[in-house]
């Protein structure tokens, strides 16, 4: 309880303590065919995942979070926010380099009690690492560590590509690899875990709008590490909106 209020003050605060008009706010909702987190089928149904993010110098707070749109089989209620997460970042550059450090606090309020271990509240810091490779191209690396249930690493290794096709369009595609401590594990081993493959077109409506359309396929790096998953393949579309 003592956690849940302590986040819920740095939220209320954060954006409190800037001063007018010197944050910079984005708004977006995805429409997802299915919700998968770091190759886990969380839900094979459609979902909607609602962001906000607001960020004033080095400092971001970020707010997502999952609404299920179907109910996976009876395992989430409909229309529920089956998860809210809150993200608080700090990022700086350091010459070709850019760096972040960061917690992730993970609620579920809209749980049903047979969803499983997998969603129990808990919080996350991180660090991550991010340089341009050649144009068009960056590499990024992220560890997170569990702090309350797993207790153990998943790290990350990231290619993406960036591509304005014209005046309005732009192409971005990604290519991840993850890792894990025993805790994350189904083997209880250190060892790979999944990859993503993601492409998504992006359509500048206007200077403030853009819309999204991307599709993603995921797949297990060992499945004595992360069991294959119902669902590997799915699409997105969104909108995101600067304020």
């Amino acid at each position: 309880m003592t956690k849940k209020i302590c986040t819920l003050l740095l939220t209320l605060l954060f954006p409190a303590i800037l001063p007018a008009d010197a944050a910079d706010v984005i708004g977006r909702i995805d429409v997802s065919s299915g919700y998968i987190w770091r190759g886990l089928s969380i839900n094979n149904d459609p979902v909607a995942q609602p962001s906000v993010d607001i960020s004033y110098g080095n400092f971001r707070l970020g707010f997502w979070g999952n609404i299920d749109i179907g109910d996976n089989n009876g395992t989430f209620r409909k229309g529920d926010f089956s998860e809210v997460d809150l993200t608080f970042t700090y990022s700086r550059k350091a010459g070709r380099f850019d760096l972040a450090v960061g917690l992730i606090d993970y609620q579920f309020p809209g749980q049903p009690d047979n969803s499983g271990p997998a969603l129990e509240e808990t919080r996350e810091i991180f660090a991550s690492v991010a340089t341009p490779l050649c144009e068009n191209f960056s590499v990024a690396a992220t560890v997170y560590y569990d702090l309350d249930v797993m207790t153990d690493i998943y790290a990350t290794m990231s290619l993406a590509y960036s591509s304005a096709l014209s005046e309005k369009w732009k192409l971005d595609g990604s290519a991840l690899a993850a890792c894990c401590g025993k805790d994350w594990a189904a083997n209880g081993k250190f060892g790979l875990r999944e990859y993503l493959l993601g492409v998504k077109a992006i359509y500048a409506a206007d200077p403030e709008t853009d819309l999204t359309l991307g599709v993603n396929y995921t797949g297990s790096l060992d499945t004595k590490v992360l069991p294959n998953q119902e669902t590997q393949l799915f699409g997105t579309i969104g909108i995101a909106r600067k304020f």
